[in-house]
């Protein structure tokens, strides 16, 4: 079983939705590759949304939904006032960057973080996350001896 992991860097509001379409469709082909050769997906990047805010989010719900993803800010007791991932010029924080995994990966810790300067107005989102062992146990076949 291999990972895939992806880095993306959706279009801005400022270009059209016929380029966000593209967008999603692009990354779309490259999941469904994945999937059909059993590949786990991790996909990092700036999705230049809020999810549940507009109809730009209600695109990533929708990406995440046909792919059975799982993003784990979305749903983490964690998410909140420190998981800003993006400072506007006044001083406003978003959460625009995400790490979406396979829904069968364990996510132990999901994090946006000053540790690691980006050297720009986004700051560092990681996530830690296990990846099933599938390998298949031997099963040991017992000889019964009838007498």
């Amino acid at each position: 079983m291999a990972i895939r992991i992806v880095s993306v860097h959706a279009p801005h509001c400022g270009y059209s939705l016929q380029e966000l379409d593209d967008f999603y469709s692009d990354l779309k082909d490259l999941v469904k590759e994945g999937q059909r050769t059993d590949i786990y997906i991790v996909i990092g990047g700036d999705f230049n949304t809020q999810l549940d805010v507009g109809s730009r989010s209600e695109l990533l719900r929708e990406f995440v939904a046909e792919f059975d993803l799982f993003a784990p800010s979305d749903f983490s007791e964690q998410s909140g006032a420190n998981m800003w991932a993006f400072k506007s010029t006044l001083g406003v924080t978003r959460q625009l960057d995400y790490v979406l995994v396979s829904k069968s990966m364990a996510v132990s810790r999901y994090e946006a973080s000053n540790d690691l300067d980006c050297g720009s107005d986004h700051r560092f989102v990681c996530a830690s996350a296990r990846v099933p062992d599938i390998r298949k146990r031997r099963v040991s076949k017992r000889k019964v001896r009838w007498q």
